[in-house]
């Protein structure tokens, strides 16, 4: 039951990275050779836009300690995963990320550090931790920093199309376009973080992530840490 347990922890992790399945980086080919006539034209107000959301996704960079919850729903889907509509709890503070979660019932936490390549999945209630194989966050997925993620976002050139404000904050609502689909951001002026991403999915329907509870705060070391006394079993 145990191990059942921490594949679908995994798992609900890894889900995370179906949510720009359909929009996101699509392989490398070779270059198209553009002619002087094919040339797209940029007008001085696009480049102004386009120069203000850079500018406003840069800001996550000062962002390097951070604590959020992850909500996920699938409007109009016909298959969604019950996991991924598990709220997620998230601290995030250089390179080191704590992951909290309940299924069934069981509380598991995930704490990797990309420093030392190493990933825990801990349950409080046995006082028992998994070590599990180090996997670096997917391009595109939310549960990597919200800086890295917002560098992600600056480099798929969004177009911006206005401003709404989200769960209290203002934000730059902004489209991202590429050859497999296009989704929908909602980036926070304040910081650049992300607070809202939809986009469609391949089993039919829209999947939303919601960033909620954004706080920038100074999170203690010790919540990266395994308590004292934890039993470690390696994979």
């Amino acid at each position: 039951m145990k191990r059942k347990v921490v594949w679908l922890v995994v798992s609900c992790l890894m889900v995370a990275t179906l949510v720009l399945a359909s929009c996101g980086p699509a392989e490398e080919e070779e270059e198209e050779v553009v002619t002087p006539e094919e040339e797209e034209v940029v007008t001085p107000e696009e480049e102004e836009v386009t120069s203000a959301v850079d500018e406003i996704l840069s800001r996550a960079k000062s962002v390097t300690s951070v604590k959020y919850e992850i909500v996920r729903s699938f409007p109009g889907a016909t298959v969604a995963p019950a996991m991924a509509m598990t709220p997620m709890k998230v601290w995030a503070k250089g390179n080191k990320m704590r992951v909290e979660m309940t299924w069934q019932g069981q509380t598991a936490v995930s704490i990797l550090d990309a420093d030392t390549k190493t990933v825990y999945v801990y349950f409080p209630a046995q006082n028992m931790a998994m070590k599990e194989p180090f996997t670096p966050p997917t391009t595109g997925d939310p549960l990597i920093h919200p800086a890295d993620f917002a560098e992600w976002i600056a480099g798929e050139k969004p177009l911006v199309t206005g401003s709404e404000t989200v769960d209290g904050k203002d934000c730059l609502v902004a489209e991202i376009t590429t050859e497999q689909a296009k989704g929908k951001v909602w980036i926070w002026k304040k910081y650049g973080i992300t607070i809202r991403m939809e986009g469609p999915i391949p089993q039919g329907g829209t999947i939303v992530v919601e960033w909620k509870n954004v706080e920038v705060v100074n999170i203690p070391d010790s919540m990266f840490e395994l308590p004292a006394g934890v039993e470690i079993k390696e994979q």
